[in-house]
């Protein structure tokens, strides 16, 4: 008896996934050529019937086969997602949708809006603003008429404000929320734009925290035509404030700064593992550079690191790098430094990552203040470098952290050409994502280093780094 219901988790008529099987040298999937979910499969029985018949010795009973082809079923949309929407009016956005599964055999949306006075849609969910206001958008699956979302459609004046380092839903679309690390400043962006019209001149804006107590503003840093507003957070792991934002002055065009809609976000604050990094087993505590101030741990490396007087909330001390003579494999100056610390029970990046089958699985985001010293020729990046000293597959005679790179979770950053203060909210190389998840490869206890690389600094130049926020989200 073949049960063939067994193989409805495992048949899809329409996905072509395949992350299954291989991967590159930089650990990225890279599949087998074959799906992970197939839309069908062929199975060869050979049987023999037994009548009872004797046959004569060394005669063989008579082998037959059948063939079963099992085949997956139409794979239907169950469920639709959106999200809300905004754009000017004169502008166009697109509707951020999806039909669930992500594998159905027939994603395709059909697009209403309730009010087309304030926008109107194409068949292929594009948004054109018509007049302010606010109304909604209806996605309906072609599929399965009965599956839809509804998402909220809001059209602003010409000169318009975003936040723009909210956290994204799963859409990649702005829910209006972001967890920022305790004890350390956060920095919330801020972006106008204007629909027929050039942004010009400088800007500034009103920034409030609805809990000034526990989420305090402390200084509004120009980005562009933009701005940070800096946030200090203290140490209550789950306070809560509403942050919102205004533009104060600034060329707003035929849009009277009063008719400007001011933005919000809610923030919620989360444990940085920087503030309250646990007891080290060794009586003299961990000699780590939490602070980032440029005293504990000795610092090495292609350049040099010392401590600085200026700082993002105007009191201690932040880490000056000062670039040295390296060059990277793309022939542009390049700069590294350390804290290299031998001692397991004094290393923290050794007690937390360095655990063997212990830290495995641990996912965390990091961020960090970087200010430039000058206004860069060509763009700068800067990287925060984990890395293992002993991993699985390690290359043989691995010399030094270059070496010992392709064990490493490298989380990067590109600066803006400014010498402001500047909130850096790193991505992980390998996933694009804001994540890194201690990898299955580190499963022996080893010590483990952070560095801070930075890429297309000349030699002779600084730039200072402060507030370090590592939030430990699984």
């Amino acid at each position: 008896m073949v049960d063939t219901d067994a193989f409805a988790q495992s048949l899809r008529k329409c996905d072509d996934t395949d992350n299954r099987g291989a991967r590159d040298a930089d650990d990225n999937i890279i599949g087998d050529g074959f799906p992970d979910f197939p839309s069908s499969v062929v199975y060869t029985i050979s049987y023999v019937v037994d009548n009872g018949l004797k046959l004569a010795p060394g005669t063989e009973s008579e082998r037959r086969q059948l063939e079963v082809t099992i085949t997956a079923n139409h794979d239907p949309v169950s469920s639709v997602i959106a999200s809300a929407v905004e754009l000017p009016a004169g502008g166009e956005a697109t509707v951020v949708a999806s039909a669930v599964p992500a594998y159905a055999c027939n994603a395709n949306l059909n697009f209403s809006v309730a009010d087309t006075d304030i926008a109107t849609v194409d068949a292929n969910g594009k948004l054109t603003g018509v007049g302010t206001g606010t109304t909604t958008v209806t996605v309906t699956s072609e599929d399965n008429p009965d599956a839809s979302a509804t998402a909220d459609v809001t059209v602003t004046a010409a000169f318009s404000l975003a936040i723009s380092n909210d956290d994204k839903d799963s859409l990649g679309a702005s829910t209006g929320a972001k967890e920022i690390p305790t004890c350390v400043t956060a920095g919330i962006k801020v972006e106008p734009s204007m629909i027929n019209a050039e942004l010009n001149g400088a800007y500034t804006y009103d920034w409030m925290s609805s809990n000034d107590s526990d989420v305090t503003f402390s200084q509004s840093i120009a980005s562009g035509f933009g701005a940070f507003g800096a946030f200090k957070a203290a140490t209550t792991v789950g306070a809560t404030s509403e942050i919102s934002v205004d533009v104060a002055t600034g060329d707003t065009g035929a849009t009277a700064i009063a008719d400007v809609a001011g933005k919000s976000v809610m923030v919620t604050t989360v444990k940085n593992e920087m503030c309250e990094p646990g007891e080290s087993l060794h009586a003299a505590g961990f000699n780590t550079d939490f602070n980032l101030d440029g005293a504990g741990a000795g610092y090495g490396g292609g350049g040099s690191a010392t401590a600085n007087a200026e700082s993002v909330t105007g009191t201690g001390s932040s880490l000056q790098i000062t670039a040295g003579a390296l060059m990277s494999a793309d022939n542009e100056p390049y700069t590294w430094v350390a804290q290299q610390v031998w001692n397991k029970q004094r290393n923290w990046y050794s007690w937390n990552y360095g655990r063997g089958v212990e830290s495995i699985g641990k996912t965390y985001k990091y961020s960090v203040w970087v200010k430039l010293a000058k206004v860069p020729d060509s763009p700068i990046t800067v990287k925060q470098v984990i890395t293992p000293w002993v991993y699985e597959g390690i290359p043989a005679g691995a010399a030094g952290f270059g070496g010992r790179r392709g064990g490493a979770g490298v989380l990067t950053a590109t600066l803006e050409s400014s010498t402001e203060w500047q909130y850096v909210e790193f991505v992980n190389e390998a996933t694009d994502g804001f994540e890194w998840e201690i990898p299955a490869t580190w499963n022996v206890v080893t010590d483990v280093f952070t560095l801070w690389e930075v890429y297309g600094l000349p030699q002779g130049e600084t730039l200072l780094l402060d507030e370090a926020g590592v939030v430990q989200t699984k």
